[in-house]
């Protein structure tokens, strides 16, 4: 019984590991969009997960990665993400990942920028 259970524990360990480094990749694509803000949700830096920022670009709404981490990022305007609010007009630039989540934080030409 002990061993099955040091088993049961040891392969969550494993998944929840690999769950926590699992995100899309970047893809070479850069991008870059202006529009309102139509959700912000930071709740997830609580737990060191990423928040997102929903943009309505008028075409279709982006969604744009929040790193809880936002100070390591090569991006800049990231730490102004906490004065935004739904309604504002941001331009967000950065890398299109492979779900088309909209990451600024990944090159140094990456920002968010209220307008």
């Amino acid at each position: 019984m002990f061993r099955s259970t040091s088993l049961r524990i040891a392969a969550t360990v494993a998944s929840l590991a690999v769950a926590a480094c699992a995100h899309a990749p970047a893809t070479s694509d850069a991008g870059r969009i202006e529009g309102r803000v139509v959700a912000l949700d930071t709740a997830p830096w609580a737990f060191d997960g990423n928040g997102t920022l929903s943009v309505d670009t008028g075409a279709r709404t982006v969604r744009v990665a929040l790193p809880a981490r936002w100070n390591l990022c090569k991006g800049h305007g990231l730490d102004t993400v906490g004065m935004l609010k739904v309604g504002d007009r941001v331009r967000v630039s950065g890398r299109t990942t492979e779900d088309g989540t909209l990451d600024a934080c990944t090159e140094p030409s990456g920002s968010i920028e209220r307008l």
